[in-house]
């Protein structure tokens, strides 16, 4: 199952402060046809609602910063023809992605709304490498070390490595059985596939999902073998 590659989220990437990346990042993102706080729009199209992954400095994939907080992560949401592009902070608990809260505040505005479905291979792809980083340790001293996440992030993966660990985030998302359970929960399915194929204490079969979901996503992510990342001599992430 290929994801729907349209509308972009890169599309109105406000490309650093008052449009200049030489003068820093951007704060945040404007919006267009968004209806005032209280209103509703007629709108009765189809719109396309993002998990939008920020990393632990507050940025954006495309460098604008929005701020970190953990239970308020940013949904993006836009129509096909570009006339509709905002983002909104969502409210979710522990194990919650906040897509529910985020529907809803889309639906509050846009009340005759539907939601395009497919699977967003990218915010899959970014929570996988973020459990890879957060559960993976940088051997550092006979203890261990630190988790790779306190030292590493995506851009230190060497270019062979990050295609590797895409090849096969992307493989396991696009099968026509998982794509089906995962859609709309790409953020917790990113989680969930790192932890269940490598064996650790918590993934697709704990309760999180429900219980035949979870036991056919568990059952598909152990046809992919244990994979490990490991610091480099040139300081790069290798697996």
């Amino acid at each position: 199952m290929e994801p729907s590659m349209e509308p972009s989220y890169k599309t109105r990437d406000p490309r650093g402060w008052c449009g200049d990346p030489t003068r820093g990042a951007a704060m945040g993102r404007g919006s267009i046809g968004v209806p005032l706080d209280g209103e509703q729009s007629d709108f009765d199209g189809e719109l396309t609602l993002r998990y939008i992954h920020i990393d632990q400095g507050g940025y954006d994939p495309n460098g604008t910063y929005f701020g970190f907080c953990e239970h308020q992560p940013i949904y993006w949401f836009a129509s096909d023809d570009g006339e509709i592009d905002g983002t909104l902070r969502a409210h979710c608990g522990n194990g919650d992605d906040g897509r529910e809260d985020a529907e809803a505040q889309v639906l509050a505005m846009y009340p005759k709304a539907r939601f395009r479905k497919f699977v967003d291979l990218d915010t899959f792809f970014a929570a996988y490498i973020e459990c890879a980083l957060w559960s993976s340790m940088d051997s550092a001293d006979d203890s261990g070390g630190e988790p790779l996440d306190a030292n590493y992030n995506d851009s230190d993966l060497a270019p062979e490595a990050m295609a590797e660990l895409r090849k096969e985030a992307d493989a396991f998302a696009s099968e026509e059985v998982v794509a089906a359970l995962i859609m709309g929960r790409e953020s917790r399915a990113g989680h969930d596939f790192w932890l269940t194929r490598n064996g650790h204490g918590c993934g697709f079969w704990d309760g999180g999902w429900p219980k035949e979901a979870g036991k056919i996503l568990s059952a598909r992510s152990k046809t992919y073998s244990e994979v490990d990342i490991y610091v480099g001599d040139d300081g790069k992430l290798y697996v």
